[in-house]
């Protein structure tokens, strides 16, 4: 069976995932709404101009005398703004990799440096609850734990925590470059 039909198949049996298709189809990060003004006024005006030759029979003749100039002008508008465009792609998809070269090494920072309870032979040993000194403040791991002293579990909770906050805030950040909401 061809892939084509195979799909179609598919659908129809309701065993695909229709929010995939749905998630191409969407409006809000894409350019359709600036664009669809200047392409209905051009397809109503062709529409008229169409209109007018069937119904009255009216063949307008014009010299060809612009179209060249007009190919040209219309060259260099679409060259400046695809290479404006392919700029400001490419900052944006550098800047988005430098944040998340950044993420990494932070989360590779995290995981290596932050406080662990000294191992013991006892799986439930229990350190002070000092989770980390800096400049001679001391903080507390979050309120997410319910007791007061740190083990190698409540550790391991307290990093995993802070490293999906962190990937949280990269797609947020791309959620929010591509006005997803």
């Amino acid at each position: 069976m061809p892939s084509a039909l195979r799909s179609v198949v598919k659908v129809l049996r309701g065993e695909t995932d229709l929010e995939r298709h749905r998630r191409r189809m969407r409006i809000d990060g894409s350019v359709t709404l600036r664009i669809l003004g200047p392409v209905l006024t051009v397809t109503l005006f062709a529409t008229f101009v169409a209109t007018m030759v069937q119904i009255y029979g009216h063949n307008w003749r014009l010299t060809n005398n612009v179209v060249p100039l007009l190919s040209v002008v219309v060259g260099l508008i679409l060259v400046f703004r695809n290479g404006t465009s392919y700029d400001r792609y490419y900052e944006g998809r550098k800047d988005y990799g430098a944040l998340m070269s950044n993420i990494r090494n932070l989360a590779r920072l995290i995981w290596v440096n932050a406080n662990l309870p000294i191992q013991t032979g006892d799986a439930n040993a229990k350190q002070p609850s000092a989770f980390m000194k800096l400049r001679g403040k001391t903080y507390q791991p979050s309120s997410s734990i319910k007791n007061p002293v740190i083990t190698s579990a409540s550790a391991r909770v307290e990093k995993e925590r802070a490293l999906n906050l962190m990937i949280a805030f990269a797609v947020a950040v791309k959620h929010h470059l591509r006005r997803y909401v």
